[in-house]
């Protein structure tokens, strides 16, 4: 006879599978319905931040499925397969902007629930029922509470990064099995197929989690070294088979120029560029790892405590022979893998204490999965209690925060109803926001683009005004300068403006993010060249417009800069001149080479002590200097007044700045000028005065 349970708020017997059933498609509903909720958000409520974000991943995902050849016509900074598993859902809800979020987030989504019900099966925890409830409340609480890093896309698709791990359990777990008893060769086939494709999943996600499944590998064979090798060896030759074919696809047989620009441009330039750029935001020696652990909030440590503890007991249990193989090594696989994904971010590049949410799930089921017998035999006089208050009780819940978000969402449709509707972008934006974005595509048409020579606008910033002029191909293979990293990079996106390829160019205000003065002082060659063949026009909400100056000459003045040493690592560069701009600096540095050079500018004047107060520029008035011989900055000045800039080399290594150079560029005060529809209005007003 089946097994039965009893309900006792209904005062009945239930059967076991009924309640499964049951429980399973409660939760399925509830997932399905929190997708659709968050599109019917996004549909009238999309963020239109250009710095990152939405406008990041549908880079990616419009040159994927528009067939564009990656490593040439465009470069994925977020990954290949993390980003190839959202194509067709993209394509599917229209192939804009809001289509790519929708898209994230739903399979975000999808991977909480594959993530979740992988660690109950790994806990083995006891029946379906609870299985289900465990997933049901875990989503609940996501929702509820879980931090905004663990469930939204958000700038870097972090959640779907960090779920690799969670994904490749239900192919790890049985493969393990496996190999323990059957074919090892074609068990480790198996995982070397899924962890081919993970290698192009993401830089901080592939690497860390073929390293992870090859040590679970080895603690899963420990009495037989010939099943061992044999299952190393499969691993790796099909992982590698794997990702070589997947990357000649991609890059239609062309992978070079990818494989230079994310193993080689990106790790280099990681270290020094992005921020924040304070000392105890880089992992330089032992003695930094302290660096890790300050920044951290309590529930972070708790977190990377109780996971910890969990490798080690498993760990441990292994080595003495204890404890199932395959499960104990499934576990250890997805905890090391998830650790390595926190740590290996932090390590190449700045620390960052967010990447330790990439644990949390795995961290938190670690008792149930090591402790998990001594757990359930406690629990076990309380089952039926457990059953029936997990079943109901999460059956509530989940249709409290449905009818709760519904009419949530229901308002929000109300108070945006009447607001336009933009359809190359797929959703609701503002009125002021649809008026600065037809006027913008106005002053475009009346530039007289030539659209057959190519891309008439760069934005420093992929953003709704590519989108809007037809630009969603853009003259560089980056989407954004931020990736536009190493010197052929470098170069390449300095040409463009240098070269004048295009009729326009956007970048970020800064009077609407300080990341706008960030940009400026980290790409000075690039706003260099800018300022030198383009003039500001007008301005948005979050843009500046730049036209070519047709031939207009640049009046460069003189300005001093002297070299002061501070330490001996440490130089001060001061700068005065007779007026107010940008003083162009070329300085020649002495640098000892070392594995990770990192080298700080900070800037001392008042444009870079009001970034401070602004939102944005994290880490202000500090900026990644590239360690080369002979770098270009720039420093703001106002009239009359002087400044400084203190440079400082952060590794061991020594640092000697020879000589400095100075030039006065004459800047703009973008707050100054017209908006979009103001230079329109004074450009058909100049017209039919000539006439």
């Amino acid at each position: 006879m089946r097994a039965r349970i009893h309900l006792r708020f209904f005062g009945i017997d239930i059967p076991t599978q009924v309640v499964a059933r049951t429980m399973m498609g409660a939760t399925l509903v509830f997932a399905v319905a929190m997708i659709v909720i968050d599109s019917l958000v996004l549909r009238y409520a999309h963020p239109l931040a250009s710095l990152d974000g939405a406008m990041q991943t549908w880079f990616a995902l419009q040159n994927f499925s528009s067939g564009a050849q990656l490593g040439h016509d465009f470069h994925s900074y977020l990954g290949v397969t993390s980003l190839l598993v959202l194509v067709p859902f993209f394509v599917v809800l229209g192939s804009n902007v809001w289509a790519s979020t929708v898209a994230a987030g739903a399979v975000i989504a999808a991977g909480h629930l594959i993530s979740i019900w992988g660690l109950t099966r790994l806990a083995r925890w006891p029946g379906a029922v609870l299985r289900w409830a465990l997933v049901a409340a875990a989503l609940i609480l996501l929702h509820l509470f879980g931090a905004e890093q663990l469930i939204d896309p958000g700038v870097s698709l972090r959640p779907l990064r960090w779920a690799l791990p969670l994904l490749m359990l239900p192919v790890v777990l049985p493969a393990l099995r496996q190999s323990l008893l059957g074919s090892a060769s074609k068990s480790g086939a198996a995982m070397g197929l899924v962890a081919g494709f993970g290698l192009l999943w993401s830089n901080d996600s592939g690497i860390p989690v073929l390293l992870a499944l090859l040590g679970a590998a080895v603690l899963c064979h420990l009495r037989d070294w010939r099943r061992m090798a044999v299952t190393l060896f499969s691993i790796l030759g099909t992982a590698f088979l794997t990702a070589t074919l997947s990357l000649l696809i991609v890059t239609r047989g062309e992978p070079l120029a990818w494989l230079r620009y994310n193993f080689v441009s990106v790790p280099s330039e990681q270290i020094w560029y992005f921020g924040q750029w304070g000392r105890e935001d880089r992992l330089l020696s032992a003695s930094d790892l302290w660096h890790l652990i300050s920044p951290m909030t309590a529930f972070q440590r708790l977190s990377l405590l109780i996971l910890l503890i969990g490798i080690l007991v498993a760990v441990v249990r292994r080595l003495r022979g204890r404890g199932a193989p395959a499960r104990l090594s499934s576990y250890l696989f997805v905890a090391t893998a998830s650790l390595g994904m926190a740590l290996l971010p932090q390590l190449g590049g700045h620390v960052y204490p967010s990447y330790f949410y990439s644990i949390v799930m795995v961290a938190w089921a670690s008792p149930f999965i090591v402790f998990g017998p001594q757990i359930f035999r406690a629990l076990k006089r309380y089952k039926d209690v457990l059953l029936s208050a997990s079943v109901i009780g999460t059956i509530a819940l989940m249709g409290a925060v449905v009818a709760v978000q519904s009419r949530v969402t229901q308002k929000l449709i109300e108070n945006r109803a009447d607001e336009p509707f933009v359809d190359a972008l797929g959703f609701h934006v503002e009125r002021q926001i649809a008026e600065e974005m037809d006027a913008f595509a106005r002053i475009m048409r009346r530039l007289d683009i030539d659209r057959s020579s190519g891309p008439s606008l760069l934005s420093t910033y992929t953003s709704q005004m590519n989108i809007i002029t037809g630009n969603e191909r853009t003259p560089t293979p980056y989407g954004s300068i931020i990736h536009a990293l190493g010197s052929k990079a470098r170069d390449e996106y300095v040409s463009v403006v240098a070269e004048r390829k295009v009729s326009a160019v956007t970048i970020i205000s800064p009077s609407y993010n300080a990341w706008g003065d960030w940009a400026m002082r980290a790409n000075w060659p690039f706003f260099r060249a800018l300022a030198k063949n383009y003039r500001p026009v007008a301005r948005g909400s979050q843009h500046i417009l730049w036209v070519s100056r047709d031939g207009e000459d640049v009046s460069e003045g003189p300005a001093n800069c002297e070299i002061s040493r501070m330490g001996d690592r440490k130089w001060t560069l001061h700068v005065r001149a007779g007026g107010a701009g940008m003083v162009d600096l070329g300085i020649t540095m002495r640098i000892e080479k070392s594995l990770r050079p990192v080298i700080v500018a900070k800037e001392r004047s008042r444009s870079a002590r009001s970034a401070l107060v602004r939102e944005g520029w994290q880490g202000a008035p500090y900026y990644g200097v590239q360690p080369v011989v002979s770098p270009r900055l720039a420093i703001n000045l106002e009239e009359g007044g002087t400044a400084a800039l203190d440079i400082e080399r952060y590794d061991d290594g020594s640092l000697e700045i020879e000589s400095c150079q100075a030039r006065l560029i004459p800047w703009y005060d973008f707050d100054a000028l017209p908006t979009f529809s103001q230079h329109l209005i004074a450009e058909n007003l100049r017209e039919e005065r000539t006439e």
